[in-house]
């Protein structure tokens, strides 16, 4: 079985090798060991190894995904499967830091039959996980007896929780780009006409072998808390569109590198949590985008996405931006999105700002792959933001393929509500995307580890606003 998974935005990080025969031997019995306390099958411990993840599944009949996003500790799970071989391996490993290894596995089952029913997920057999898992981000592998395999990514909540922060995983964001079907929130057959309206979740998604854009801006940050050993659960953004608000009593919520599409609810959830006394951090771009509908479509969940509100037939709440609703993301992160593709470099703004602690703010103008591929940039007060906004640090960039104008800016800001909450906005995809997803041996992920290492332990503390005011 695979006794390591390295993710693909692990590309730097060394391959553990075996040297000697004895060595192997001690690494055999070690495993072994380890595998005994774990409750793992000792036949299946073997040294670590490093199994990379093809960049597209190797055939669309072998998939794997979760009835749902996120599950209650002690709540059965339920997974969905095909595959085009005669029998596959169930994995679920617990992601504990940026790869996963033999360690990190928490259940397996081995040789269960295909049931080889084609490329349509609704079709596919599933199985129930009656299993206690702790709460984390977990990642589900089938591999067949052939060699294909699959990923699916999945969250354990504890929301009831004392943690001081709480992540959210994008999962609306993930399947709006998702292209299982041939079609996504964008596009179908290459025509934006024909794209999809309604987004279903019973699918797996297409790209990186089931992982899509969780490899780039999900996985690097869940690496970087779990690493960091910081005191913060997880959720997933459906969880968010309920009147009971799992947001508050927290000291931060923490969106991830890329979370466009949001729910309506969704925003007053997160406005409350910050109203009541929660930090916001966005360690991202394009933030709050997108107005979605969670539905039920066919039996399965789905999530509606017009982007159109004439064509939207839901006049109420219609699918469309939200900044065209009078909504506009700067009101929660104090900045607005600008354009993609993007070309461009930090400067710091405030040298002495507490993000900056242990490291030399001037370094972050040796890293331009830290902006874009899209960016967010500082707008007036005027358009949504009640407080103050501090600008940290500032790039001047070029828009679009060519990148011959400038386009505007990309801002790292710090913004300060009249009840002393602090927001901090990263405004570029790329500060989890590339800075978090290279090795923390790196000097620009070690300079992008650092400073979101001294932007969430901060957080975690209570009001920003109380603590630091630049």
């Amino acid at each position: 079985m695979h006794t390591a998974i390295l993710l693909p935005f692990l590309y730097d990080l060394p391959v553990i090798k075996v040297s000697s025969r004895k060595t192997l031997k001690l690494a055999i019995a070690f495993s072994i060991f380890l595998g005994t306390l774990l409750g793992i099958n000792q036949a299946q411990a073997k040294p670590i190894q490093v199994i990379s993840i093809t960049h597209y599944p190797q055939v669309k009949t072998t998939g794997i995904y979760f009835d749902k996003f996120s599950y209650k500790p002690g709540e059965v799970i339920k997974y969905f499967a095909n595959c085009s071989g005669s029998s596959y391996n169930f994995y679920l490993y617990q992601q504990k830091d940026f790869y996963i290894r033999s360690t990190d596995l928490k259940f397996s089952k081995l040789k269960i039959p295909c049931a080889n029913k084609g490329i349509k997920p609704q079709d596919w057999n599933y199985s129930d996980l009656n299993i206690n898992l702790s709460p984390g981000v977990y990642i589900g592998e089938i591999k067949d007896n052939k060699g294909n395999e699959s990923f699916a990514p999945v969250v354990i909540e504890d929301t009831n929780s004392k943690h001081a922060g709480i992540a959210v995983v994008p999962f609306q964001t993930l399947y709006a780009y998702n292209l299982w079907t041939g079609k996504s929130a964008y596009l179908g057959d290459g025509d934006f006409a024909k794209r999809d309206r309604i987004i279903y979740f019973h699918q797996p998604l297409e790209r990186d072998s089931g992982l899509g854009k969780f490899v780039s801006y999900v996985a690097p940050l869940v690496g970087e808390i779990e690493k960091s050993h910081l005191d913060i659960t997880y959720i997933a953004d459906t969880s968010l569109s309920s009147a009971n608000n799992p947001l508050l009593e927290h000291q931060a919520y923490i969106s991830m590198g890329h979370d466009e599409y949001w729910t309506k609810q969704e925003r007053s959830n997160i406005l409350a949590a910050r109203d009541s006394g929660s930090n916001l951090i966005f360690l991202g771009a394009n933030v709050a985008y997108w107005n979605v509908r969670l539905t039920e479509k066919n039996n399965q969940p789905a999530m509606e996405i017009y982007k159109s509100a004439s064509e939207d037939p839901n006049k109420s709440n219609p699918t469309n931006k939200f900044i065209d609703q009078g909504l506009p993301e700067s009101e929660i992160t104090g900045l607005e999105y600008n354009c993609f593709p993007v070309q461009g470099t930090f400067i710091p703004e405030i040298k002495q700002s507490f993000i900056f602690q242990g490291v030399n703010p001037d370094e972050i103008s040796n890293y331009p792959r830290l902006v874009g591929p899209e960016v967010d940039e500082l707008v007036p007060n005027d358009k949504g933001f009640k407080g103050k906004v501090i600008d940290l640090a500032l790039a001047l960039v070029r828009c679009g393929k060519t990148g011959n104008e400038l386009h505007g800016t990309s801002n790292i800001v710090y913004g300060i509500s009249p009840n002393k909450v602090g927001t901090i906005s990263i405004g570029s995809m790329n500060w989890v995307g590339v800075g978090l997803r290279s090795g923390d041996k790196t000097p620009i992920g070690a300079f992008a580890r650092k400073v979101t290492e001294n932007i969430l332990t901060a957080a975690l503390k209570g009001k920003l606003g109380n603590l630091y005011q630049e």
